[in-house]
């Protein structure tokens, strides 16, 4: 009900995302906003949605906070500047202070990390968990001996999930986790969106080695506007030159 909506202006934006703990980034510029619509991007704490899209299909490309904003006469227009990133104040101020005792599963000290950053879990994580810790694993053994959390959240999460090969990532206000070998797209492991010039692929993709022994080939592709694809999901290329499966590590 408190929210300023901006609609049917010009409005410019680059959006980078990526699987590391740094928040996402969005910067934003639109024209010619009335000053109403300036004061109120200029308070703080604001957070912010954007969605874009085409054919009139709008999807939601980045939600996170604003950090900066600046509103520039350049007569006869007015444009207004807005940095913003994904989870930034949870990021830099979200502290947590609890003790578990023996027998308590990996999934409650999760999600009070979460709920001490202002964010949820996916959905699916439950799920995840039950197929990866089964009753014996590792994680079950080192939870049943009590531990505590106490510190900086983000410090805590590394803490917590580091021993059993997982890493964390905010993305668009939720605390994605996944492994290395985790792939994750629209709620579902494994699958993945086809690309190809038919359906949005655009120039040819760039293939390029590994840049040390044992790491992957890096792929680099363009394609049309796509909101869903996102950091951790999993991709399958087929053009000329390549085809195969790949995860996403970065979006821009």
């Amino acid at each position: 009900p408190n929210a300023v909506i901006i609609t049917d202006m010009r409005v410019r934006f680059s959006i980078q995302k990526s699987l590391d703990k740094t928040p996402n980034t969005c910067d934003i510029v639109i024209d010619n906003l009335a000053e109403f619509s300036r004061k109120a991007l200029a308070k703080k704490p604001l957070g912010i949605f954007l969605d874009a899209g085409y054919d009139g299909e709008l999807r939601r490309l980045f939600t996170g906070d604003v950090r900066y904003t600046s509103s520039v006469l350049r007569s006869p227009d007015w444009t207004t500047t807005l940095q913003c990133a994904d989870g930034a104040r949870a990021f830099a101020h979200a502290r947590i202070n609890r003790s578990y005792k023996k027998g308590t599963s990996i999934l409650v000290p999760l999600r009070d990390a979460a709920k001490s950053m202002g964010l949820t879990l996916p959905d699916d994580l439950q799920v995840s968990v039950a197929s990866r810790f089964g009753v014996g694993s590792p994680v079950h053994e080192d939870i049943a001996l009590g531990i505590t959390l106490d510190g900086p959240t983000r410090d805590e999460l590394d803490r917590l999930l580091a021993p059993y090969g997982y890493t964390w990532s905010i993305q668009n206000g939720v605390l994605q986790i996944l492994r290395d070998e985790d792939t994750k797209i629209s709620g579902a492991f494994g699958t993945a969106t086809v690309l190809t010039p038919a359906n949005g692929l655009r120039e040819a993709p760039e293939l390029t080695g590994p840049s040390k022994p044992g790491e992957q080939p890096v792929l680099k592709c363009k394609c049309s506007l796509a909101a869903h694809l996102q950091p951790g999901g999993l991709i399958r290329v087929k053009s000329r030159s390549v085809d195969g499966n790949f995860k996403i590590h970065r979006v821009t």
